[in-house]
């Protein structure tokens, strides 16, 4: 648990390289393009093409995005599910990438392939051997949210909050806390858990969900990212 808490302060330091499952694997050996058991099968709506032309909101959850019509989930985009099915959707949504970048393993994080739409960048962990996917340790993708929206479509998460708004909106779980790291700029940097991923334990330093972030504190809001883990002060 050291090292992942480790990897949550380093990953504060540059948004959007918030690798939760960094910390599994063998962080120092080559590492080869991710392959993977079946994803757990999850019941989620449907996520046809049709459907998906509705969708004027997305929302982070502890189990995935909610791509939303008004109050409806029309689809469910499970962090154990393949990233390619992740982005062919989010790309139905919201339009062609803006970039697609490659970011190298350290002591603490995977390569990874990071996809930008705007303000929503979805992580694709490339891992050093076969994994079965989870929410905890080994997600397939992960999310970063930087903006209130992309284009007309919204987003936020499933508690209510969004980047923009002020940090104190941004309710922790009973337990889950307040972290911060002093950046080298000598600002600080604070995130607290807003909501659990499935099967997440609900102590300091161990939770895994999703966490909002203010950068610097207090606020507002500069960005949202799940599956992740709530590390130390």
């Amino acid at each position: 648990m050291a090292g992942i808490r480790a990897f949550i302060a380093v990953a504060a330091a540059t948004i959007g390289v918030l690798l939760l499952a960094g910390c599994s694997g063998k962080p120092d050996a080559p590492v080869p393009t991710a392959t993977a058991s079946s994803p757990a099968s999850t019941p989620s709506p449907s996520a046809s093409a049709e459907p998906l032309s509705t969708v004027d909101a997305i929302l982070v959850g502890g189990d995935g995005l909610h791509l939303q019509h008004g109050e409806e989930t029309v689809a469910l985009l499970d962090y154990r599910a393949d990233a390619a099915k992740t982005i062919a959707s989010l790309t139905a949504v919201l339009g062609a990438p803006t970039s697609t970048s490659e970011a190298k393993g350290t002591n603490h994080t995977v390569p990874a392939t990071l996809t930008e739409f705007g303000g929503l960048r979805i992580i694709d962990h490339h891992y050093g051997a076969p994994v079965t996917y989870d929410y905890l340790v080994t997600p397939a993708w992960s999310v970063v949210l930087s903006a209130p929206a992309v284009g007309e479509v919204a987003l936020g998460t499933t508690v209510g909050v969004a980047v923009g708004e002020p940090y104190e909106n941004a309710k922790p779980l009973v337990g889950s806390g307040h972290s911060s790291f002093i950046m080298p700029d000598g600002s600080q940097e604070s995130w607290i858990l807003v909501e659990l991923s499935p099967g997440s334990p609900e102590i300091e330093g161990g939770s895994v969900g999703v966490l909002v972030a203010a950068r610097p504190w207090p606020g507002p809001i500069s960005w949202i990212s799940a599956p992740a883990m709530l590390g130390g002060a």
